[in-house]
This record gives structure tokens, C-alpha cells and sequence, in this order.
């Protein structure tokens, strides 16, 4: 595997390693974290901006459900805003879990391979998605059964297919990582886990070496 032999080669060299640590997010935050009225201050702005996005986010869906005449034509908004956003919401979840795994979420050359691997299924699935739920409601299915069923034949198809497809995706990319040169050199999300294992391998070294602890433990 020409990946692990990459792994093998930095944790073989005492300055590859102190490179890789220092570049990585967690050498930043680690920095921020010694200093304590910093990383409070980062850590309580960011909590409000994102309480403050997720609170608007939900006050407009809140807004938009109490505007909809559920009265006139019951069926058809219970298909579009009850029963289709779940697995909408869900298979848009599965890219972002994609991205984090494998990709790299904190870049956006790392969004743009995620999506370029994994828009087109994205896009099928969302696909299926609607016309499964437009199918349920012109056939009459969400009308004259349960609605628990009409939103199982319209999550499940699309759901499934996804996770199948993400799976076989990530298995591909890891597989280049192992026997692609270009790809085993790429810094994705797997190359990130190796940094927070070369990172965390360093700092138990450290702890280890420290005066004392070798007795403690």
C-alpha cells in the first residue's frame, strides 16, 4: 500500500513529524487552547453565530410551515413537507459524511472532489426522492393508505441506495489511496486521521518521556 508506506515513512522521521504535526488544525487549536481567555472567547462567538444560524434556520421553516393553507389540498403538503424532506435531508447527510471521511471537509478543493464523486448520486437520489413522492400522491396511495407506509415506500428506496452507493464510493477511494500515486499523496480526510494519528503518537511519546510518568504508569 503506497499510502501506508507514505504513514511509515513520516512517523521514520523525527522532522517530517514535527512538519506534519505543526501544519495540522490540531496544532492551531492546540495553540489557541493555551491561551484560555482566547479559546473561551473563540469558543463562545462561535457557539453564537451558530445558534444564531441554526435559531433562523428554524424560525423560517417554523414561518413557512404556519403560512401553508394545509386546509386546501391536505394530501399534496403533507407528501412534499411531511414525508418527502426526511429522506432528502438524509441522503444530503450522506455527502456530508462522505466529504468528512474521505475527501476533507476543511477545504474547499476537498468539497469539490466530494462532489464530483459523489454529486451525481447525490442528485439521484434526490431525484428518486421526488418522484416517489409525487408517484404516492397522483396514484392516490398517500390519500387511501397510512401514511406511515406511503413514507416508507418513499424513504426507503432512495435511502438504501445511497448508503450502498456511498459504500462501494468510499472502498474505490481507498483502494486508490492504496495503489494510486497521485491519490496516495493527495491530503484528503484520510490523510487528515493520519495526522491526528502522528499527532497523538507525539504527544504520548512526550508524556511518556516526561519525569514521573513512566513511574505513574
Amino acid at each position: 500500500c503506497i499510502f501506508a508506506q507514505i504513514f511509515s515513512d513520516i512517523m521514520d522521521s523525527p522532522e517530517i513529524v514535527w512538519s506534519t504535526v505543526t501544519r495540522s488544525p490540531h496544532a492551531t487549536w492546540g495553540a489557541i487552547g493555551n491561551r484560555k481567555w482566547l479559546a473561551y472567547t473563540l469558543a463562545f462567538s462561535l457557539d453564537l453565530l451558530v445558534s444564531a444560524v441554526v435559531c433562523t434556520i428554524i424560525g423560517l421553516i417554523i414561518y413557512g410551515y404556519a403560512t401553508v393553507d394545509w386546509s386546501k389540498d391536505t394530501e399534496f403538503w403533507i407528501s412534499t413537507l411531511v414525508i418527502l424532506p426526511f429522506p432528502l435531508c438524509w441522503n444530503i447527510a450522506q455527502y456530508a459524511s462522505f466529504v468528512i471521511q474521505i475527501t476533507g471537509h476543511t477545504t474547499i478543493t476537498g468539497h469539490m472532489k466530494g462532489l464530483a464523486i459523489f454529486g451525481p448520486v447525490l442528485l439521484l437520489c434526490i431525484a428518486m426522492n421526488i418522484g416517489l413522492t409525487l408517484a404516492m400522491y397522483y396514484s392516490g396511495f398517500t390519500k387511501n393508505s397510512t401514511k406511515f407506509w406511503a413514507w416508507i415506500i418513499t424513504a426507503s428506496p432512495p435511502i438504501l441506495t445511497g448508503l450502498a452507493i456511498k459504500t462501494v464510493l468510499k472502498q474505490i477511494y481507498i483502494r486508490k489511496k492504496c495503489n494510486d500515486e497521485e491519490v496516495a499523496h493527495l491530503i484528503d480526510g484520510i490523510t487528515t486521521k493520519s495526522d491526528e494519528l502522528i499527532s497523538s503518537a507525539s504527544q504520548q511519546k512526550d508524556f511518556l518521556d516526561y519525569p514521573g510518568q513512566k513511574a505513574a504508569l
